[in-house]
């Protein structure tokens, strides 16, 4: 038997969606869903923390609709981004993200580390575009990874040895640079080839190294100007 108690300062609103769901005939649940029944362990227990933490900011940068947020979606793509801090760059899969909670149910010794290193990215990302992301590609789910990613590699870089660290300062045409790729992707002011990466595919490794290395590039170009 499973207990799941809620915060409470949850929405009425928000427990009427959880209950509606699971009064519903029909609905499947979905993957994270699965793992949240699974898994009661500390990794679980740290990222729906952290995702829950979030919630202000998905609303505001537009990311999630209050169905996603029902569902668990911002709690399955916060375990993708930290997937990424601890492993590197992968395409997404949901048996990847399986294990993962599998292999961390009884013991996760990078709580502290990935706990302060996901905050300050997602403070910094707010910090420098709050609600003008709303308005940008990086509201798109997939993109909103590549941002994350951007940033994470901007302050510790992907890879980098998992310990307490100040993080490294931001590049001041960091927020341009992000403008201008969104811009220039909704603009279709890219080649066709880079315009069928960024857009196809949206989790798998090439497509998420193409959208990466496109920020890359905008922010070497910011910097020259």
């Amino acid at each position: 038997f499973s207990l799941h108690v809620l915060p409470s300062e949850t929405e009425d609103r928000e427990i009427l969606q959880i209950f509606a769901r699971m009064n519903s005939t029909g609905v499947k649940l979905n993957p994270q869903e699965l793992r949240n029944a699974e898994y009661l362990g500390i990794l679980k227990q740290l990222i729906y923390q952290l995702a829950y933490e979030q919630l202000d900011k998905w609303r505001t940068w537009g990311v999630f609709t209050e169905n996603n947020i029902a569902r668990m979606e911002e709690v399955e793509e916060t375990s993708d981004y930290i997937y990424m801090m601890m492993n590197g760059l992968k395409s997404k899969s949901q048996s990847q993200l399986d294990n993962f909670y599998k292999n961390y149910e009884d013991h996760f010794p990078y709580e502290k580390v990935i706990t302060s290193r996901f905050r300050t990215v997602m403070e910094k990302i707010d910090e420098q575009l709050g609600e003008d992301l709303s308005n940008t590609e990086f509201s798109r789910k997939a993109f909103t990874h590549t941002l994350f990613t951007f940033y994470y590699d901007l302050m510790y870089g992907i890879n980098s040895k998992l310990e307490m660290k100040s993080p490294n300062k931001v590049p001041n045409k960091t927020r341009d640079a992000v403008l201008d790729a969104s811009n220039r992707i909704s603009k279709g002011k890219i080649s066709e080839e880079l315009s069928k990466l960024i857009r196809g595919g949206t989790q798998a490794l090439n497509n998420r190294n193409a959208r990466l290395n496109f920020l890359k590039e905008r922010l070497k170009y910011a910097q020259k100007q």
